[in-house]
């Protein structure tokens, strides 16, 4: 599905203009070569048809490989060292530290309660076989550790009670990785989410926070928080951007970690996105 995605808006007329200004700029730069090249070398360049033709053909080959949308790309900051990848894929299967959004009650319990396409339950099933109450222990005890308090919510008829504030965050520990859950959307008794950006950036602020006081310094990977189940007002390219504004801001305060990938599900990839995306990710300067 992903790859077709990608050939579907790769012939499409949005990305017509990308694939002619990416073979005109390589036409021109070719062009230039062999102008320069035959100025000085006029009898070893000979300016035919057949220099043409493959100036058009290796153009033609760099503007397919720009413009194909991608699936993967990120950017190296030249000061800070600081790497930013975005990616399609799941987050599950990542090999660093990972974050995960939760609601304020950090339920666990599907399908009743929360999807079991969900992020948490992809989790129970791979890490605790199904067992969800060996994960709410585990939760349950890094929440006590950090003392944070708890108010009691007594018109809460399924899954827990326990409601804590935005921005509480979670570490349980798996294998050699850390898995952070970090409240940031609330439920209410219809078990409706709400998420705003405000809770969102709150959020973020700190887990970043807490990354440092556990040194989970080498790589972190998150999804889009507020996308997907979350349903954010707000589109996929403002949510990861938001994600990496608070990102930057808070690694030039004090590191927090050397790489950020950001996981988009595969079955949210959306090429035309995904290109604004790297665009933007061009753009940050960090």
């Amino acid at each position: 599905m992903k790859y077709w995605k990608r050939f579907k808006y790769f012939l499409s007329f949005d990305n017509l203009k990308f694939l002619c200004q990416y073979f005109f700029l390589a036409l021109g730069a070719c062009w230039l070569v062999l102008e320069f090249s035959s100025f000085f070398f006029p009898y070893i360049i000979k300016r035919d048809s057949s220099l043409f033709f493959l100036a058009i053909l290796i153009s033609a080959f760099w503007a397919i490989f720009k413009s194909f949308p991608p699936t993967k790309f990120s950017k190296e900051s030249d000061t800070s060292n600081l790497i930013i990848e975005v990616k399609v894929g799941n987050l599950i299967n990542e090999k660093s530290d990972i974050a995960i959004g939760s609601s304020n009650y950090f339920d666990t319990e599907y399908p009743n309660i929360i999807s079991e396409n969900s992020l948490k339950a992809q989790l129970i099933k791979r890490y605790f076989d199904g067992n969800r109450n060996e994960l709410d222990s585990k939760i349950q005890e890094s929440l006590d550790e950090q003392k944070i308090k708890a108010s009691i919510d007594k018109q809460k008829a399924f899954g827990k009670n326990k409601k804590y504030p935005i921005g509480a965050v979670a570490m349980v520990p798996i294998q050699d990785r850390k898995i952070f859950l970090s409240v940031f959307s609330t439920m209410n008794c219809d078990k409706v989410t709400n998420v705003t950006r405000d809770s969102i950036w709150k959020s973020l602020c700190k887990l970043w926070d807490v990354l440092r006081q556990y040194k989970s310094l080498a790589s972190i990977s998150i999804p889009v928080w507020g996308a997907g189940f979350g349903l954010a007002a707000a589109s996929r390219i403002s949510l990861v951007q938001l994600i990496l504004t608070s990102f930057i801001i808070s690694n030039r305060e004090c590191p927090v970690s050397r790489k950020l990938s950001i996981v988009i599900c595969e079955a949210d990839y959306n090429p035309k996105e995904m290109i604004k995306i790297r665009e933007l990710v061009k753009t940050m300067s960090f």
